[in-house]
């Protein structure tokens, strides 16, 4: 048998001549093997590197990487170093000292990503995967829309009579842009013809809800104040401020007690604060009284996830 670190033979018989038995001498020349193929390795990496690199992927099913994402290298306390996924989600970090690090990748849409890696050993480079885990969908919201509500159909015609075409053509767009989540597009639209137009009661209306999806509570309230101000008979301006207060919810359906949309405002303040049952019994209601809207099948989607997380909590 050859030591590897000596390059020498090691023989049994001369072990068994000093003395050994043949089984211990055979146990014997087999521990010195592998102590001289352990020591040989050390010695190839007596200097260790002062610094090693990670390399590595992250890997988040359905995450198509059009945009770079952060990968950071962290110790117990602090931030250390950082990298960037490129169109394949590979990433590189630079050099850093051995020592425990962690990994941690953030991504919209999946769980944040910590994992530990040790830059210890021979290698100057040392390679991670990072696995992210899809989030929890949550519950959506039902999206508001109160202008048309409550017998106040949007007469285009009757829009056109008050205001110039172009007036009546940018709302519509806004209208469009907002039903297709371009939230961003509509804010800036209406926003734009208000200042032009400040009479314009649905295009209020229209603005007070897109600033109550996108949770600038504040500036829907505005809205909604002005839309109430501009048409005292209308119950729409308080079933929108009923979503911001449960209170002016209420006082909108003592107006109206079929006002349906006042229904979805409370279920969806219910699920907020995780009041369930009540937001069950809300979305039952709806799908009752309101059985031919066109909604229908999102308010049973939303329903149908609400009963779910209700199971959940339930004993």
């Amino acid at each position: 048998m050859r030591n590897a670190a000596q390059g020498k033979t090691v023989k049994i018989d001369t072990l068994a001549n000093a003395g050994y038995t043949r089984p211990m001498a055979l146990r014997l020349g087999f521990l010195l093997f592998f102590a001289s193929l352990a020591s040989s390795g050390y010695a190839q990496c007596a200097n260790l590197p002062p610094a090693i690199a990670v390399r590595g992927r992250v890997i988040a099913p359905g995450e198509s990487f059009d945009s770079y994402h952060e990968v950071l290298l962290l110790d117990e306390q602090r931030l250390i170093a950082w990298g960037y996924t490129n169109s394949t989600g590979e990433f590189s970090i630079p050099p850093e000292p051995p020592g425990k690090y962690y990994i941690v990748v953030r991504v919209d849409h999946f769980k944040e990503y910590r994992g530990r890696v040790d830059l210890d050993g021979c290698d100057v480079v040392v390679h991670h995967f990072a696995y992210l885990e899809p989030e929890e969908e949550p519950i959506p919201q039902v999206i508001l829309d109160f202008t048309g509500e409550v017998n106040e159909v949007v007469d285009v015609s009757e829009l056109k009579r008050q205001f110039p075409q172009r007036a009546v053509n940018e709302f519509e767009k806004a209208r469009t842009e907002r039903l297709r989540a371009q939230s961003e597009e509509a804010q800036k639209r209406l926003e734009k013809l208000l200042r032009e137009f400040p009479d314009f009661y649905d295009a209020r209306n229209a603005l007070g809800s897109v600033y109550l999806e996108s949770k600038k509570f504040r500036e829907a309230e505005g809205q909604y104040n002005k839309a109430r101000e501009l048409r005292p008979s209308s119950a729409a301006p308080w079933v929108s401020l009923g979503s911001l207060y449960v209170q002016e919810l209420r006082k909108s359906l003592e107006m109206e007690p079929k006002l349906r949309w006042a229904r979805l405002a409370l279920a969806d303040i219910y699920v907020e604060r995780k009041k369930l049952t009540e937001a069950l019994t809300e979305l039952d209601a709806y799908m009752v009284d309101f059985k031919k809207m066109t909604n229908i099948p999102e308010v049973k989607k939303v329903r149908d996830r609400v009963a779910a997380d209700l199971a959940k909590t339930t004993p």
